[in-house]
């Protein structure tokens, strides 16, 4: 009886360590740096910095956000891209977390954003037109690429457009030339069948980079091994390849790279969590330098 008693507490003491750790490592915030190399890339965005923010599902990070704030300013970037479900359908409808965010980012900074499958929703997915929260977003200076984005230096151009569909040509891209940078924002990862297809098709874009989030990095993960599971439109799957999870791959000559994000989806509590998953902010600097 005393050895079951002993056992009992150990194992009580275990799991509460784990809790704690667990709880501590969800509130300590990475910065993954990353370079692309894109071949030919003009000298005039040579080292330009993309700040990749997704998947905060409502989270808070200290007061108001004080935490994540203060990850932000201490980086160096060119353009903001918030690559989806800022917001949460079970715990955060109308993005207020996001919104708190927002508020308090730099104002002098490019930011681009799509919605994701948890919003909050830029477009009425019944009539397309705009919801009050695309134009609380918009008023606070963000664009929502509902068009592409070209920004021009020095006569050169990079054109930052949203890609939703994996077979589907962005329109608004005429002005494009063969120089020209162009990086797709998606919230789904692609896969690297999916990727042959669109090499194969001659109906989608020729990207130089494509930026998703959506998998958490498999949100519960097992040290030293990885993502148990991931859930995708495009084929959710148990025990995953780990280099597609996240970071950087290379599939067909396409680049994607996908954020771990910082948040966690889940119908109750004791879901939404992520194990042994830091959440984490990535920095992408463009390079044609080998």
């Amino acid at each position: 009886m005393k050895k079951i008693i002993q056992c009992t507490l150990v194992i009580s003491v275990l799991i509460v360590s784990l809790v704690i750790y667990n709880s501590c490592l969800n509130q300590q915030i990475k910065i993954i740096e990353q370079d692309i190399l894109i071949e030919q890339l003009p000298e005039s965005f040579e080292g330009f910095k993309v700040l990749q923010i997704t998947d905060l599902q409502g989270q808070y990070f200290g007061d108001n956000q004080e935490h994540l704030i203060k990850v932000i300013n201490s980086i160096d970037y060119d353009l903001l891209a918030f690559t989806g479900d800022m917001g949460d359908l079970n715990f955060d409808l109308e993005g207020k977390a996001l919104k708190v965010l927002i508020e308090r980012l730099p104002k002098d900074k490019l930011i681009v954003y799509v919605e994701g499958n948890h919003g909050p929703f830029v477009r009425d997915h019944e009539t397309g037109e705009k919801t009050e929260m695309a134009e609380w977003l918009e008023n606070q200076g963000i664009n929502l690429l509902f068009e592409p984005l070209c920004i021009e230096i020095d006569g050169n151009r990079l054109w930052i457009v949203e890609q939703t569909e994996p077979f589907s040509k962005t329109e608004g891209l005429d002005d494009m030339k063969e120089n020209d940078v162009l990086i797709g924002i998606m919230h789904y990862p692609l896969n690297e069948e999916l990727y042959k297809q669109m090499r194969e098709s001659d109906d989608s874009s020729d990207y130089d980079l494509i930026l998703a989030g959506h998998y958490h990095g498999g949100q519960w993960r097992i040290p030293f091994y990885g993502a148990v599971f991931i859930s995708n439109v495009y084929g959710s799957r148990w025990f995953p390849s780990q280099e597609s999870v996240s970071g950087l791959t290379i599939w067909s000559g396409y680049q994607q790279y996908v954020s771990r994000g910082l948040g966690a989806s889940g119908r109750s509590g004791w879901i939404k969590q992520r194990w042994f998953n830091p959440p984490e902010v990535n920095v992408l600097t463009l390079t044609g330098r080998r």
